[in-house]
């Protein structure tokens, strides 16, 4: 009988171990696959804000094309397109002219005034890859497209007029 009971009395230091050790591998491959969906999360999010800038731009334009004496198609190109929203998306946080490293923090869009560029500072970038001397930051910049070509002088095309403005990215991006 106490042979009995002792072996039905618990684990063994063995058996504990090895627990804890399934345990512990099966968190890190949940946290590692949170981590993968966070980012998915994050990319989504920033193609609903291009998205929503997208149709914001075609809005503006449109009013333009109404209205070409008092809005200049040209004012498209080069703007901050966050103008352009009757309410920024929460995590914009504004326009500068050379921020410090750091000052945007991770997950939030800006407007470089510098350059004329919206950038989207990313919080996470396993799967991201950027064009070198980006360091993690995605850079877009609205420019007018053109329409038919008329003819060439001086080895350039010319056009007859703008018929559309582009959101586009400055350097090219692959995000998973």
């Amino acid at each position: 009988m106490a042979t009995r009971f002792r072996d039905a009395h618990g684990f063994t230091f063995l058996e504990l171990a090895a627990a804890a050790a399934i345990f512990a591998i099966l968190v890190g491959c949940l946290l590692n696959r949170v981590s993968y969906y966070e980012e998915q999360a994050e990319r989504a999010s920033v193609e609903q804000t291009l998205g929503i800038l997208r149709g914001a731009m075609h809005l503006q334009m449109a009013d333009r094309l109404l209205h070409p004496a008092s809005l200049p198609m040209s004012q498209l190109a080069g703007a901050n397109p966050m103008n352009w929203l009757a309410e920024p998306p929460p995590n914009y946080v504004g326009e500068y002219a050379a921020p410090r490293p750091g000052q945007v923090p991770p997950g939030n869009w800006y407007f470089d005034i510098n350059d004329r560029t919206l950038i989207y500072v990313p919080n996470f970038t396993d799967h991201l890859q950027t064009a070198a001397g980006e360091k993690g930051k995605l850079r877009f910049r609205s420019r007018l497209t053109t329409g038919n070509i008329v003819g060439y002088a001086g080895g350039t095309s010319q056009h007859d007029a703008f018929d559309g403005v582009a959101l586009e990215p400055v350097k090219p991006y692959k995000w998973f």
